[in-house]
């Protein structure tokens, strides 16, 4: 009896030890501590399959998360297959795979009843727009502009020339009403919204396009179509930096997709996906701060700093000075008690020879300057033309 006794004992210890392990897991999925998560379910073996594709998605390794939670998907536990379902409709928008979306939406509207149902469907509805495909791809090198801190590349958009930004932060790429009009895009009205700093979030139409950046040839790309110039006159976002899978830009004003990527190494991953926004893990004394790195700001802001503090951050052995603003992009501060600490503008990397993303390995890399650029630096690099 005294056996069976210490037995029961041990396996109601295990068994608490676990629930309280997924619980920390829980926590930190809900707070959007990805690199907290990776650690902890890469530590244990016996993570389920819905934390290992929770992390495998936030890591890039998209195979992996698709395989590990569809199986998900199938389970009885009907919280598990939703929160599996919702990491599929995110890694499907970012692909440009429409058809997997509905096919998906489809399965876990099943999952619900009434008006969730109804809602979500309604909500999450992918458009009935064809996939994005990657016709074309190569290793290339342009020259870009720096304008006011943005990195503006050239390219073509059904046969038009144009200079967009490119922009990490941003989930989908956008052009301006005024630029869908120029390039004779037909619009279509869409469930999609988009936020901006010191505005309300505003509806927005859809387009699909084609774009040719350097040997990149992308077919029925979607944009969103925004009602004003806060785009002006177009962004390239995440889905399209995410598939060229490499990107370098240098002080001298050259920028490279599509190089050699690094194999993937989750452990020694800087970079994760936080939902649909791409973040950056940062060095600030004995901390590790997730920022969400915004090719598409010249400001960096640290949320939780008070108004004109300083704070050292460094990434790898590049050092840098985050400064707060009161008030700065308050629209877009996380909700309370959220991981992400602030925002990685293109200011931070002021006085660097070359900054590297690699969304293979999931890590970036910030070059110091060698000889003879004194004085350069990526937030105001020498002025080049565009070529055609």
């Amino acid at each position: 009896m005294a056996t069976l006794i210490r037995t029961w004992f041990v396996a109601l210890l295990l068994a608490t030890s676990a629930c309280a392990q997924v619980d920390a897991w829980d926590r930190m999925e809900n707070s959007h501590d990805w690199f907290g998560l990776r650690d902890a379910v890469t530590a244990d073996a016996s993570a389920s399959a819905y934390y290992r594709g929770v992390v495998a998605y936030s890591f890039h390794k998209w195979t992996e998360a698709e395989n590990l939670l569809r199986e998900v998907m199938a389970s009885t536990d009907q919280n598990l297959a939703f929160g599996a379902w919702f990491r599929l409709h995110q890694m499907y928008n970012l692909a440009g795979r429409r058809a997997d979306d509905r096919a998906a939406l489809a399965r876990a509207g099943q999952l619900l009843k009434g008006k969730d149902r109804r809602k979500v469907l309604s909500v999450f509805a992918p458009l009935k727009y064809p996939d994005t495909a990657i016709t074309a791809r190569g290793y290339s090198r342009l020259e870009y502009k720096n304008v006011d801190g943005h990195i503006d590349i050239p390219l073509t958009i059904n046969g038009h020339a144009a200079n967009y930004t490119i922009d990490t932060g941003a989930q989908v790429s956008a052009i301006s009403a005024a630029e869908a009009k120029r390039l004779g895009l037909r619009a279509r009205n869409s469930h999609a919204g988009v936020a901006m700093p010191d505005r309300e979030p505003f509806a927005v139409k859809t387009a699909l396009a084609d774009v040719v950046i350097g040997n990149f040839h992308f077919h029925n790309l979607l944009f969103a179509v925004t009602p004003g110039d806060e785009v002006n006159p177009g962004i390239i976002g995440l889905p399209v930096l995410l598939a060229m899978e490499t990107v370098r830009w240098t002080a001298d004003g050259v920028i490279e997709f599509g190089f050699p990527a690094r194999p993937p190494n989750v452990a020694e991953a800087n970079l994760c996906l936080s939902d649909s926004q791409m973040l950056v893990a940062v060095d600030a004394g004995l901390q590790r701060l997730a920022l969400t790195l915004d090719t598409g700001s010249p400001e960096s802001v640290l949320f939780q700093a008070s108004a004109d503090s300083k704070t050292a951050m460094r990434v790898g052995d590049f050092p840098g000075i985050l400064l707060t603003t009161e008030d700065a992009l308050s629209s877009f501060k996380p909700n309370e008690g959220s991981a992400v600490a602030g925002l990685l503008g293109t200011d931070f990397f002021e006085g660097a020879g070359a900054v590297k993303l690699d969304f293979v390995a999931m890590r970036m890399t910030i070059e110091p300057q060698t000889g003879g650029k004194e004085g350069a630096n990526l937030a105001s690099p020498r002025p080049t033309p565009i070529t055609h």
